[in-house]
């Protein structure tokens, strides 16, 4: 098995994070799906409040325990995984919606790194699409400020 590459993209929402994802599974590379995306269908489907629109600490307690799934998988795999976004990006959402950070979330990013260098998407309005998990004012309102 070969020592584990683990690839973070991340970047704002709209500047094409997913598609490149998509491009890099069709070349036959890991990648990780984001977690919040997937738990925002999740618990939209189940008619939960869980989500980060409503309570955005506790859906970021969840994220967290899935992210911590997701690299611990992606470290056992081995070779090299892409991920949609990874920890301190949920550090950085709870900061930008003014939430404080739990410990254990500063922790799990230190203890479950990444590899140093990070793919940065820039903001891209022009290819921002409002979708089923971004129908709501807060990521329209993070969208506006980091452009």
């Amino acid at each position: 098995m070969t020592p584990p590459r683990l690839l973070c993209i991340s970047g704002g929402p709209g500047t094409g994070k997913s598609t490149l994802l998509a491009a890099l599974r069709q070349r036959g590379y890991a990648c990780a799906e984001e977690v919040s995306r997937q738990l925002i269908r999740e618990q939209v489907a189940q008619g939960s409040s869980m989500v980060p629109w409503q309570d955005l600490a506790g859906f970021a307690e969840i994220a967290l325990e899935r992210m911590l799934v997701q690299h611990g998988q992606a470290r056992q795999r081995g070779g090299l995984t892409f991920f949609d976004r990874g920890l301190p990006d949920l550090i950085a959402y709870l900061e930008v919606g003014g939430r404080s950070v739990p410990a254990v979330c500063y922790r799990a990013a230190a203890q479950h790194a990444y590899h140093a260098e990070v793919l940065l998407t820039p903001p891209w309005p022009a290819i921002y699409v409002n979708d089923a998990e971004r129908g709501n004012q807060d990521v329209i309102y993070l969208l506006e400020k980091v452009s």
